[in-house]
């Protein structure tokens, strides 16, 4: 399957998350929240422990089920 990634970056508040959302959906594309994603792995830090290594972090992240579902994130739900 061919892909195209767009990825968008910028400070704090100046409407990322809302240009990507329309962008996405003028162009019939997924939006993912990376942010999100982050934000659900340090809360499994935050049960489990800081990875002590680049390994136990892969290890963290393949255990850790994200699901995007209607405008929120579950987090090993």
């Amino acid at each position: 399957m061919d892909f195209k990634i767009i990825a968008i970056d910028g400070p704090t508040g100046v409407g990322k998350s809302t240009i990507a959302r329309q962008l996405a959906e003028k162009l019939g594309c997924l939006y993912v929240d990376t942010g999100a994603m982050f934000r659900c792995l340090a809360l499994c830090w935050g049960k489990h422990g800081s990875p002590e290594s680049d390994d136990s972090l892969q290890e963290l992240g393949d255990q850790t089920r994200i699901v995007f579902k209607h405008k929120n994130v579950i987090c090993n739900g």
